[in-house]
């Protein structure tokens, strides 16, 4: 039996599907684009988040810091949408992270984690 996916993790991929995000690769969040756990860390983000500008080689293109996290989900991300880890490491699969830095669009990405969210979401109790 699949997984039932929370309501933070429907919010967060059909924010993924909606078209409303420019899908990046090596940041979290970098001008204008974002990668797939960068888009959590925006929608989840809170008053007490700390969201900043990191130094960038490109000044045109600064990557955003959330809670001093610019590649990696936040501790917030993880909690909210209660992924295995850091990177959205799926039980013997790839990594959230790497699926989105190699060029795996966000609905792929969605369709991916829909299919059986048990890979990546820890058991809701």
């Amino acid at each position: 039996m699949t997984q039932a996916l929370t309501e933070n993790q429907t919010r967060w991929l059909a924010e993924l599907r909606s078209g409303n995000y420019k899908q990046g690769k090596g940041a979290l969040h970098r001008g204008d684009e974002f990668c797939c756990l960068g888009v959590a860390a925006k929608m989840f983000a809170t008053g007490d988040t700390r969201v900043t500008l990191a130094p960038a080689v490109d000044p045109e293109h600064k990557v955003v810091s959330y809670d001093r996290n610019t590649a990696m989900a936040p501790p917030y991300v993880v909690e909210a949408l209660g992924l295995h880890d850091y990177l959205g490491v799926g039980l013997a699969h790839s990594s959230l992270s790497s699926l989105n830095d190699r060029g795996n669009s966000f609905n792929h990405i969605a369709d991916l984690i829909e299919s059986d969210p048990g890979i990546y979401f820890k058991c809701q109790s």
